[in-house]
């Protein structure tokens, strides 16, 4: 097997996912991991849920009424 480049791991999750790749970010020190460790961005979890949400419904509906049909 060989191994994928970051561009192309990302190319895959544009693919596979309809998401861009994030853009690198630069080192932090530890004092600023620290910090982030603790934090917690609502705005960015709850985008992401409903982005998951989403892609996801109309297969969660496709399986539902498969299940009401066999029983």
């Amino acid at each position: 097997m060989t191994k994928r480049t970051s561009h192309e791991q990302g190319d895959f999750e544009a693919f596979m996912f309809g998401r861009q790749p994030r853009p690198k970010q630069k080192e932090e020190t530890s004092e600023e991991k620290k910090a982030d460790d603790t934090s917690f961005d609502f705005v960015d979890t709850t985008e992401t849920l409903m982005q998951t949400y989403r892609q996801l419904s109309p297969y969660i509906k496709e399986l539902s009424a498969l299940f009401k049909k066999t029983k």
